[in-house]
Parts: structure tokens; C-alpha cells; sequence
């Protein structure tokens, strides 16, 4: 019997209200059965912005995720399971649905020559830190790792891992939709990305017209460290003129963009 493709989730999908929280991925690959095996793998998936696949690890709306063994805890949570795979449904021994395309209605665990993409569900469960309240040094420490009296909100948690997402793709239009698809989730547009996270970001890109284009959405989260980071990150003068059309007129960006 098939099913309906299983929905996609948020970074944390709440399946359970109170202290108890069941958090849910989804592993995605693209491939083909050959003579009754099934060869799939997340390096077959076509680059996102031909909007045909998902990324290797979706979250809601099936933007980029934080793989599996990288997705943190919630500030204020602490894991209480593992990692497993979401044997729930049609699926195969492996946790796997099979379908023509992502988009496809329907899911099923019997994997056949019409089928090229495949997708199954890691679900962990956490529970709410009695008394835990933000700046608490030992939630903030393992669930982060910084310091004892950092209060940590949910933008600056998606904030710290945009390098580990950008880091998950192959392509550069991959790594500029991961940057696109992070910042879009933000639920504060006063944000700053610091600068050694757009160092991070660019870092990744090979193609300066890509860093370009990360520059230009990264731009309203940039302060004055970020964007001389950003600057040095950009090596032709043309793109550079073309970043200075999208600062502000009296930015001092744009007498240093003259200058260098």
C-alpha cells in the first residue's frame, strides 16, 4: 500500500506538546533500481535551483537542514534518545520510500524501475531542562559549546550553523541557496551575522559572482566588520561596483569600495 510523501518538517517539528519533543529530518537521494537493487545516493540529487530535488537534508518548505550528526539541541533541551531511523508507514527494511519525484503524492516502501528519488524520516526526542532559563552555563555549554554566560536566541542558532549548511552542498548555486534559505527563516530582520561567519560562508564559494551574490543577501545582516570581510572576499572590481549599488548612498562602504 502507498502512502502520502511524508510532510516536511521545520528545524524542530513539535509532534508532541509539554516537555517532550520528537524532532524529525529527512534524508533525501536520488538514483534508480537496476535489476532489483536499489542504487540511491544524495550525490545523484539535482541542484536545487532547477527546483526539481531537495537538498540531501530538507527542513520545512524543503530548504537545506544541518545533517543529522550536526543538528543541535535546542537552547533550554536536552536530548533523551538517539538518532533513528522512522520505520512508521509503507517503507522498506531500511526506513526508505521510493517515488518518481519529490513532488510525487505518493510514497511507497517497494522500490521499482519507475522510481528515481527516495527519501525516509530521522526522528530524536528531548526534553525541556527543569529551571533552565537563558545564560545558564551548563545548558548553554552542551548544547553550543559557548560561553557560561551567553544568552543564545533561535536567530543566532541558525546564524552559527549557515557555514555548516553551506558546507553540506556541492554546487555553489547550492551554497547560495542554503545562505537564502537560512537568512529567510530569521524572525528578526536586527540580526547581525558576524564576520567571521561571512568569512566562513564565502570561503566556501569558488566562483566570485556566487560570493557576490551571498554578499547581497547577507547585506542587511552585515555591520561594519562584516562588510570590510565581505569586501575582501569579493576579488573583481566589477563585482565590486556592482556591490556598491546596493548600499546605502551615504554607506562608508562606498568610499572604501572606491578606494580598494
Amino acid at each position: 500500500m502507498s502512502r502520502p510523501p511524508p510532510q516536511l518538517p521545520g528545524r524542530a517539528a513539535m509532534l508532541a506538546e509539554g516537555e517532550i519533543v520528537r524532532d524529525e529530518l529527512f534524508e533525501n537521494r536520488r538514483g534508480s533500481c537496476l535489476f532489483g537493487t536499489a542504487r540511491f545516493s544524495c550525490y545523484g540529487l539535482l541542484p536545487t535551483a532547477w527546483h526539481l530535488d531537495l537538498p540531501a537534508w530538507s527542513t520545512q518548505g524543503g530548504a537545506p537542514s544541518i545533517d543529522r550528526m550536526s543538528f543541535p539541541v535546542a537552547p533550554g533541551w536536552e536530548w533523551i534518545s538517539d538518532w533513528a531511523v522512522d520505520m512508521r508507514g509503507d517503507v522498506d527494511a531500511d526506513g526508505w520510500a521510493y517515488a518518481t519525484s519529490f513532488r510525487a503524492r505518493e510514497f511507497t516502501g517497494m522500490c521499482s524501475q519507475a522510481h528515481y528519488v527516495c527519501r525516509r524520516a530521522w526522528v530524536r526526542t528531548r526534553r525541556r531542562i527543569p529551571g533552565w532559563q537563558p545564560g545558564n552555563s551548563a545548558s548553554s555549554a552542551s548544547s553550543l559549546a559557548l560561553s557560561d554566560s551567553t544568552s543564545v536566541s533561535p536567530n543566532e542558532v541558525l546564524i552559527l550553523h549557515i557555514p555548516t549548511l553551506v558546507r553540506a552542498c556541492t554546487l555553489d548555486r547550492q551554497k547560495v541557496d542554503a545562505v537564502a534559505s537560512s537568512l529567510a527563516q530569521l524572525s528578526a530582520k536586527d540580526v547581525v551575522v558576524p564576520a567571521y561567519s561571512v568569512e566562513a560562508i564565502l570561503n566556501e564559494l569558488e566562483y566570485d559572482k556566487s560570493r557576490l551574490a551571498a554578499v547581497k543577501l547577507l547585506l542587511p545582516y552585515l555591520d561594519k566588520e562584516g562588510l570590510i570581510a565581505a569586501l575582501f572576499h569579493i576579488s573583481f572590481h566589477s563585482n565590486r561596483l556592482d556591490l556598491l549599488k546596493s548600499v546605502e548612498p551615504d554607506s562608508f562602504l562606498q568610499s572604501y569600495l572606491v578606494v580598494a
